[in-house]
C-alpha cells in the first residue's frame, strides 16, 4: 500500500519508548515474582549465602528481562506493526518502500540494533536521536538495517510537507545557509540531503 502518512517525530518516537519501557516494567515485574527471583525465599537464600549468589539470582533476571524486550518488540513490531506505547500515540513501523508491517525477522534486527542507537548509555538513544534528527526518512541505525520507518497515523504526509516548507521559509528569512532544489525549484535549509518537495538528492 502506499504511504499516506507523515514520519514520526523523534519526541513522538521518545515518548513511545517511555510508554513502552513502563508496560514494560509492568510485564517484567509479576514474572520475576512468579519464578522466584524476588520473592522471600530468593531474598533469604542470597543473604545466606553471600554475594555470588546475589550476582547470580541478578544475572538470571537481566537475561529474563533480555528476553521479554526482545519478545514484546519482535511479535508487536514484527506481526502488528505497533508497540502498545505506539498503538497509544498512533505510530506504526512500516516497510519504507511499500508501507506494510516489517515482519519478523527484520523486527529482530531493528530490536537488536536498539543497544547501538541507545549508545551512549549514560545517555539513552543519544546516538538515536541524532540520526533521525539528520536522517531524510527519520530513521535511527534499527530503520536504516530494517528498511523501516515509523509513521504517524495522526499526521497526512501533506501536512508534513507543509511543516517542512514553513521551516525552509523560516531559516531562508533568518538568512541561515540552505540551497535550492535543481529539479522543483524549491528552498531547502542545509542541514537537509532531500527536497522537501520532490524529494531530489542535494547535490554535493
Amino acid at each position: 500500500m502506499a504511504i499516506r502518512y507523515a514520519h514520526a517525530t523523534v519526541w513522538e518516537r521518545f515518548a513511545a519508548v517511555i510508554l513502552d519501557a513502563l508496560i514494560l516494567g509492568l510485564i517484567g515485574l509479576p514474572i520475576n515474582i512468579l519464578v522466584g527471583l524476588y520473592s522471600p525465599q530468593a531474598m533469604q537464600i542470597m543473604l545466606q549465602q553471600g554475594t555470588i549468589a546475589y550476582m547470580t539470582s541478578m544475572w538470571y533476571a537481566f537475561l529474563l528481562g533480555i528476553c521479554i524486550f526482545f519478545a514484546y518488540h519482535i511479535f508487536f513490531e514484527g506481526v502488528k506493526s505497533q508497540t502498545p506505547g505506539k498503538m497509544l500515540l498512533k505510530l506504526k513501523v512500516v516497510d519504507k518502500k511499500t508501507g506494510e508491517c516489517i515482519g519478523i525477522q527484520r523486527a529482530f534486527v531493528r530490536t537488536a540494533l536498539r543497544y547501538v542507537d541507545e549508545i551512549p548509555f549514560i545517555l539513552p538513544y543519544l546516538l538515536g536521536y541524532l540520526l533521525i534528527r539528520s536522517s531524510p526518512d527519520r530513521q535511527r541505525i534499527g530503520d536504516k538495517a530494517a528498511n523501516s520507518i515509523v509513521i504517524s497515523l495522526s499526521k497526512d504526509i501533506e501536512q508534513e510537507k507543509k511543516e517542512l516548507k514553513e521551516e525552509a521559509e523560516k531559516v531562508a528569512a533568518e538568512n541561515k545557509s540552505t540551497w535550492k532544489c535543481r529539479h522543483c525549484g524549491s528552498t531547502n535549509p542545509l542541514d537537509r540531503t532531500e527536497c522537501w518537495m520532490c524529494s531530489e538528492v542535494k547535490d554535493t
